[in-house]
Order: structure tokens, then C-alpha cells, then sequence
């Protein structure tokens, strides 16, 4: 009953902060009153009850995660980008393909993360090809992910980045190198040095 005063209350400012409290909870009690926000007038406050409820892989949640993911507020499209990483299925992962390719490189850093989640060598192969990417930050949180992933595969790519003009892409690359830890990372780590 309170949580629902909270998350219906007349004040704007409260309801949004109630939302987002309420949802760092991640209690299955919690779900019901978070999708009625689903609904809210505020559009803020429908995102981040959608955000909230990602945590459970609420569907409904989903929906709106997907069609909202061209917002006009580059907070909001890395908000949407980490909700997705909950969602193993096909539309939320081409979602996050798209956002890895948006106009913002923390919108793309945060949906590279994301993919970084799965365990699919489709999406690992895209996340090699941004190693490419005009970003730095970009580039050294592939290698990152790349890293976490621990694919033989993407080594040939991670020993190019060890020569990238950034020193964190390197350094990232090397990093990635070390947890691979087959013998070609050795030799170009030992040939890097």
C-alpha cells in the first residue's frame, strides 16, 4: 500500500524518485506497482519504470525499452542500452546492435557492455569489428568486453589494437590479451613489450 502512494503520487518529482528507488529493490513484490508506472502520463517515469523492471525481464518492460530506443536524451538511450543487457532474446539484442552504432559514444560504450552479456559469437564478432570504431572509448571497451569474453578467435583484432594511437585501447588490448592467455597473446604481449 505505501509503495503504491509512493509510486501514484501527485508530485512529479516524488513519483520519478519513488520509481527509480523502488526499482533498486529488485523484489518480485515490487513488479506489479512498478508496471502500473508503465502507464504513467510522464514519459520519464514510463522509462524508468521499464528500466526498473528489466530486472525481472518484465516483457511489457521490453516493449517500451525497444521502441523508446531512439530518445532524443542520450541519458535515457544508456539507460535503455544497460536495461537490455536482462533480455536475452533477438530484439533486444539488435536494439543493442543499434545503439552500438548511435551518434553518442557513451550511448555506444554502455551498449557494447551490454552485448558483452551474452554468450554469442555473433555478437562478438561485432564487438571485434568495434575495435574500429571513432571513438577511443569505444575502442578500449571492446577490447574490455572482448577481454571478459576470453574468445580465441578475436585475438588477431586485440593484437592490432595494441598498436592503436590511445593508450587506454592498448592497454585494454593487452589487458584482453592476458585473460585470452593462449600462447599467440603471449607472443605478441612478450613481442609488444
Amino acid at each position: 500500500p505505501l509503495i503504491s502512494a509512493f509510486l501514484s503520487h501527485e508530485n512529479l518529482a516524488f513519483r520519478a524518485a519513488s520509481t527509480r528507488a523502488i526499482g533498486n529493490f529488485h523484489n518480485a513484490d515490487i513488479q506489479s506497482s512498478l508496471e502500473n508506472r508503465l502507464n504513467d502520463s510522464e514519459e520519464f517515469i514510463q522509462l524508468d519504470a521499464a528500466c526498473s523492471l528489466s530486472y525481472f525481464s518484465n516483457q511489457k518492460a521490453l516493449k517500451i525499452l525497444i521502441n523508446k530506443y531512439k530518445h532524443q536524451d542520450t541519458f535515457r538511450r544508456r539507460e535503455i542500452a544497460e536495461a537490455l543487457s536482462n533480455y536475452d532474446n533477438q530484439s533486444s539484442k539488435q536494439t543493442l546492435i543499434n545503439l552500438a552504432m548511435d551518434e553518442d559514444e557513451l550511448v555506444r560504450v554502455e551498449a557494447i557492455k551490454s552485448l558483452g552479456t551474452f554468450e554469442d559469437k555473433q555478437l562478438t564478432r561485432f564487438i571485434t569489428k568495434k575495435l574500429q570504431d571513432s571513438s577511443k572509448d569505444v575502442r578500449s571497451a571492446s577490447a574490455t568486453i572482448l577481454g571478459e569474453l576470453r574468445e580465441e578467435f578475436v585475438t588477431p583484432n586485440l593484437v592490432k589494437a595494441l598498436y592503436d594511437e590511445d593508450f587506454d585501447v592498448r592497454s585494454s588490448a593487452a589487458r584482453a590479451l592476458g585473460k585470452i592467455g593462449n600462447e599467440q597473446c603471449a607472443i605478441a604481449l612478450i613481442q609488444y613489450l
